[in-house]
């Protein structure tokens, strides 16, 4: 179930709406942000396993909901596998932890598409939050 939760509603409504650790409403949002993306098929895999467990990690932390700033902040971290690490590898999440191992373990270039890949649907989406 994603809650009617879609992409077209923006990072606030979903981390203010979202069930915290709901797996498939993030995952769901996850494809919308890629859907009209343009990213190569070969990365779409990837790019939704890494912004299914940004919004995972950061639903998961307390105070304010996120921004499209945070979720900005946490793709850059993830960047290096050593920022990856220490960004997710702590998370209770085991699908987080995957997630963190996963992109430790993408080769240098494919983690610099990925990353790249997301930053670039998450800076289309047309709402300034």
């Amino acid at each position: 179930m994603s809650h009617g939760l879609t992409a077209a509603g923006g990072f606030h409504r979903f981390f203010e709406q979202a069930p915290g650790g709901d797996i498939i409403t993030a995952r769901s949002f996850a494809v919308g942000l890629l859907r009209d993306g343009g990213l190569p098929p070969n990365l779409d895999p990837h790019c939704r396993l890494v912004l299914t467990a940004a919004l995972l990690h950061l639903q998961g932390q307390s105070g304010a909901p996120a921004t499209r700033s945070d979720v900005f902040g946490l793709l850059e971290r993830l960047r290096d596998p050593a920022g990856a690490a220490e960004t997710l590898g702590r998370s209770p999440m085991q699908l987080v932890r995957y997630a963190e191992i996963e992109i430790v373990e993408f080769s240098s270039r494919l983690r610099a598409e990925v990353i790249e890949g997301c930053l670039r649907v998450v800076r289309a989406l047309p709402y300034p939050e």
